[in-house]
This record gives C-alpha cells, sequence and structure tokens, in this order.
C-alpha cells in the first residue's frame, strides 16, 4: 500500500503565546494518519498568519524571510520521507522528524549538523532577547543556502567537516554572489554568519579549518 505524506504549518493563536505575544510557528507530519509535531522555532504576530496557506502573509521582509524558510522545512521532510522509504524502510512520521532534525547525542560530523548544534546555542540566546529573532532567522538561511549548493555543486545533501576546507568556502561565497546576485555587502554579512558557525566548529576540535575568507 502506497503511503500516505503531508507537512502541515500553524500558529498557535490562542494558546502558549510568546513572551513577545507573537504566536509560535509548529509543524506537522503526517505519515499514514501518524502524527509527529515540532517547532520551527519562529514566531510570529497572531494576526499575520495565513491559516489557508500556512504561511505568514509574505508583506515584510521577515515575514518573505520566515516563509522562506518553511518552504525549505517542507522540502527537507519531503526528501526525508523518499529517502527513508528509497532504504527500504517502512516509514513513519518520527523517522521524518528526526532526520529533519538530525537528533543525536554524538558531536557533529556534517556541515548541516554543526549548524543545527550551533541554532540550538542561538535559539537559547534568543529567548534570553540577547539577539533579535530576525538573527536567527537570517542563520537558518545561511544553513538553508549551504545545503543548496552542497547538492549543486558537489552532489551530496551534506558535507562532511573534514572536506570544508578553503576551497568549499571560496566556492560557497562564489555561489550566493552569482545564484542570488548578492552584492558584496550582503554576501559578507552572510559570510560573517557562516564564519561563527565554522569558529564553533574550530573551537571544539572538530574543523580544521583556520579561517572563514570573505567575512570581512
Amino acid at each position: 500500500m502506497k503511503a500516505t505524506f503531508k507537512v502541515f504549518f500553524f500558529a498557535q493563536r490562542t494558546t502558549k503565546l510568546k513572551k513577545n505575544g507573537n504566536a509560535p510557528i509548529l509543524a506537522r507530519i503526517t505519515v499514514n494518519g501518524k502524527v509527529a509535531c515540532f517547532s520551527t522555532q519562529q514566531d510570529i504576530p497572531a494576526d499575520r498568519w495565513d491559516s489557508k496557506y500556512q504561511r505568514t502573509f509574505g508583506e515584510t521582509k521577515l515575514e518573505k524571510t520566515i516563509n522562506g524558510y518553511l518552504d525549505t522545512i517542507q522540502a527537507s521532510a519531503s526528501r526525508h520521507f523518499y529517502d527513508i522509504q528509497a532504504e527500504g524502510k517502512i516509514v513513519t512520521a518520527e523517522m521524518v522528524r528526526q532526520r529533519l532534525l538530525h537528533n543525536s547525542d554524538d558531536n557533529p560530523n556534517t556541515l548541516l549538523q554543526l549548524f543545527d548544534w550551533f541554532m540550538e546555542d542561538c535559539e537559547k540566546i534568543a529567548q534570553s532577547h540577547n539577539i533579535t529573532r530576525e538573527t536567527v532567522v537570517r542563520y537558518h538561511l545561511v544553513k538553508t543556502r549551504l545545503e543548496e549548493f552542497s547538492e549543486k555543486t558537489y552532489k551530496v545533501k551534506d558535507m562532511p567537516l573534514d572536506r570544508v576546507d578553503k576551497r568549499f568556502v571560496d566556492n560557497f561565497y562564489a555561489y550566493i554572489r552569482t545564484e542570488y546576485k548578492l552584492n558584496n555587502n550582503t554576501a559578507v554579512r552572510m559570510m560573517r554568519k557562516f564564519s561563527s558557525v565554522l569558529k564553533m566548529g574550530r573551537d571544539n576540535g572538530w574543523l580544521t579549518l583556520q579561517e572563514c575568507t570573505h567575512a570581512h
């Protein structure tokens, strides 16, 4: 029997509002009627959520960024679903959720896993109001661009940390400049965020690359 699969986004607009009054945006994965939910780590004023389209209204820069991030979650969840099927396993909603969130107690071995570790710290800092929600969203955007870049350029879904070298960084900078037609200032700001993540890897001994170029 063919498995059914769906990803649904919703904002908790009546309960569990954030301290800033925003509604948290949650995702619900359904496989064959079984459900697994998780937080997208995004929030939005309750009146800025479009329930019909399961996205923000997309009128402000931040709303457009959040919508793009939700699109990425949906595409990634779909890819994990089909990957698990291709492995010959019986897919469950929880399996898709676990792969999507890269849940692991081990040290990160890949670039996207390192990003996940870094983002966990970012989310905690954001909750204490030391960084803005928009900054957190922009880190998520850098991760999305790296995932796209790795697939298009290296034909892998995630790059092992021992393959992240100066050439990889240079190629990523060229990719965001040409693929998204970013000016130098915008590209440098994105590379600074990438540099912060790489520094975490270096500081913990997970990465040998000494410095992220194009971040100055």
